[in-house]
């Protein structure tokens, strides 16, 4: 009997080693999620069109061992880019830790994108396929916040 409960608790052991990642990033999927819906509920400018939504978890700079979290619309618009700053200029969202953070707007000039801090992004160019970048009235809109400890969520290692 004794011999049992030792291999039980072994084995057990293992199993946690084994599922505490996968818990992990469940959690932080649900992090995601909710930090996501404040982008994607939130108001739009009249006249603009959503093409394609990102939700990312992961490394999005740096060398590892944290989260970031990004979420980014792709959008059309229709009149100036001026005024479609101005429309998002007030908006805030909360990051996954609470803390307050701005939505930010990134606007397409034809060739790129004229808020040089979303280019640091990883893997930016296959996010959106070039055919959709070759329109002419695009932005992004997008919030970040990142430094988050992983948790042993094998995405942010």
């Amino acid at each position: 009997m004794k011999k049992n409960w030792k291999a039980g608790a072994c084995l057990g052991f293992i199993i946690l080693i084994i599922a505490a990642p996968f818990l992990n990033m469940r959690w932080n999927d649900g992090r995601l999620s909710r930090f996501a819906a404040q982008l994607e509920q939130g108001g739009h400018p009249p006249g603009t069109q959503l093409i394609k939504t990102i939700r990312f978890l992961g490394i999005t700079h740096g060398t590892g061992n944290q989260c970031d979290f990004l979420v980014a619309e792709l959008r059309s618009y229709q009149g100036n880019a001026k005024e479609l700053k101005a429309y998002y200029r007030a908006a805030k969202a909360k990051a996954p830790d609470g803390e307050v953070i701005p939505v930010k707007v990134a606007v397409w000039d034809g060739s790129r994108f004229d808020d040089d801090s979303f280019f640091w992004m990883n893997d930016i160019n296959s996010w959106f396929a070039p055919h959709l970048l070759q329109e002419q009235r695009l932005y992004v809109v997008y919030i970040n916040a990142g430094g988050y400890e992983p948790c042993l969520d094998i995405r942010c290692h």
